[in-house]
């Protein structure tokens, strides 16, 4: 992973999931865990690995569907992602990224998924609505705790570079990530 050049993947506009599919919640956290270990490596090809493989984890696992993969559930997309992902097969999972790109869904004739929201508003209504839901549902705690919880961070090459300053100067992959990317 560290001769990955992960600039021109962070440049593209891809569509990512806001949180993680509650089913599969523990499997993203360990792979995080994971990463951050590999990230205390002594070696510095490896913690480089590590910081890359950070920075692109959400494209790999939570990207939203390709058009292939589009008639597949979320617990079949998942599932094959994850079982990449541990089984160490980086190469396929990088491959497939630029395919939930909204360029690619346009080259394609298809409209994007609705999971891509950029605007603010938007997503401040759907929060709004699912603490009222979660209230209406008497669960009171964790509809102030939705509305306290940031979505995560952009996949973006800004994003990369402000985690890239975080670890200046560190041997292992700061805990700050989870402030960028919060999503469990």
């Amino acid at each position: 992973m560290a001769q990955v050049d992960a600039a021109p993947i962070l440049q593209q506009n891809i569509i990512a999931l806001n949180k993680c599919p509650t089913h599969f919640r523990n499997l993203w956290r360990f792979a995080v865990a994971e990463v951050n270990q590999a990230g205390q490596s002594p070696d510095p090809l490896t913690r480089k690995g590590a910081e890359i493989t950070l920075a692109l984890l959400p494209n790999m696992l939570l990207r939203a569907p390709s058009p292939d993969e589009r008639l597949m559930s979320t617990r079949q997309k998942m599932d094959a992602r994850f079982a990449k992902f541990f089984a160490g097969d980086f190469a396929t999972l990088i491959r497939d990224i630029p395919q939930s790109s909204v360029r690619f869904y346009e080259q394609q004739g298809l409209q994007p998924p609705r999971t891509h929201i950029d605007n603010p508003e938007v997503q401040e209504e759907r929060a709004i609505r699912r603490a009222e839901s979660l209230a209406a549902d008497g669960l009171i705690s964790r509809a102030v705790s939705s509305l306290e919880s940031s979505p995560p961070g952009p996949a973006t090459q800004q994003t990369f570079r402000e985690l890239q300053v975080l670890n200046t100067g560190s041997s292992c992959i700061s805990n700050n990530f989870f402030e960028l990317i919060s999503l469990g």
